[in-house]
């Protein structure tokens, strides 16, 4: 949830723009420290218009000092967005699997119903389910491009890695696309057995 802004802060700023103390086009910002809130104006056809904007990076900073790393980061737009959700409901656990669902009881039957080996947890989809190799090939050889050492890695170090608090920026855009196709293809094999979970 965003920070409360005071309606008199507002309407002084959006006074002072419309004044003409900011020229148009320029910005404005007020909140808990300088430019937590920005109000952006420009003119026209002789209409003042102003946008408001949070600082999003500013108020996750004063606010959220409890967030991992890679939620205090903007928020990827589209499938990335949904990439990320997934990575923090895996971190969670309560994310669509069937460990999680036997584990809260909602199944008996941990078995992965895509390969029908195994438990189907997080290490055996994202490492080892065969139903999955293709995608999860892809995904392991542009990593091993981006950081080396990857190579090298077990399973359940390089899975600390990938789920971490901070993990290195530049796999985080990789990791969503992957674990985004991953699901949905998971999905798909559910849908053509006709299963719903």
């Amino acid at each position: 949830m965003a920070p409360a802004v005071h309606l008199p802060q507002v309407t002084s700023l959006v006074a002072c723009l419309a004044g003409g103390e900011t020229a148009g086009g320029e910005t404005a910002g007020f909140g808990q420290g300088a430019g937590m809130v920005s109000l952006k104006s420009r003119k026209q056809n002789g209409t003042l218009l102003v946008r408001l904007f949070w600082n999003y990076e500013l108020w996750t900073d004063a606010e959220r000092a409890d967030l991992p790393a890679y939620l205090k980061r903007r928020c990827p737009l589209g499938s990335l967005r949904e990439g990320r959700r997934l990575k923090t409901k895996l971190r969670l656990g309560c994310h669509p699997l069937r460990s999680s669902a036997a584990r809260m009881s909602i199944t008996r039957n941990a078995t992965c119903p895509c390969c029908g080996h195994g438990s189907e947890t997080i290490t055996h989809t994202i490492f080892e389910c065969p139903k999955l190799d293709d995608i999860r090939g892809v995904f392991l050889q542009k990593l091993e491009t981006i950081l080396p050492e990857t190579r090298n890695m077990t399973n359940a170090d390089c899975l600390a890695l990938l789920m971490g608090d901070d993990p290195p920026q530049e796999i985080e855009n990789l990791l969503y696309r992957f674990l985004t196709s991953l699901f949905r293809r998971r999905l798909g094999i559910l849908a053509a057995q006709g299963e719903g979970l």
